[in-house]
């Protein structure tokens, strides 16, 4: 059993912190899934690997899970698509109704930003 895991940097908090734990605890290892340089050069240089068994990029996990079952790739990329856009959905919900219930809110330098959806980038 691999606890597979992406590869944020260390942080008393981040999701390092808590699948090291996780991993600790069930007496496993982790397997460290880093982003390509094209997409972040610096995700594989800052991730922790402690207690790493197994490194991939995410390239190479994208063309295992194709060889296994051709359809799990663009069902998964759906599910994605679908929570980003609930995402996307409810945080615009929420900037509406603070806006609406503070009227004061609207005059106040801070909030007169726009709505900004989930930036695309937030997908890879």
């Amino acid at each position: 059993i691999l606890l597979i895991s992406q590869g944020d940097p260390l942080e008393p908090t981040g999701i390092s912190a808590i699948t090291n734990q996780v991993a600790r605890d069930l007496g496993i290892y982790r397997c460290l899934v880093t982003l390509d340089e094209d997409i972040d050069p610096e995700h594989s240089i800052k991730a922790d690997r402690d207690n790493v068994q197994y490194e991939a990029k995410y390239s190479r996990l994208i063309e295992l899970l194709s060889e296994e079952d051709e359809g799990l790739v663009p069902r998964l990329e759906n599910a994605i698509d679908l929570e980003l856009e609930k995402m996307n959905e409810r945080k615009q919900q929420q900037y509406e109704e603070s806006m609406q219930n503070n009227n004061s809110i609207k005059n106040n330098e801070k909030h007169k930003t726009q709505f900004r959806p989930i930036a695309d980038w937030y997908k890879d």
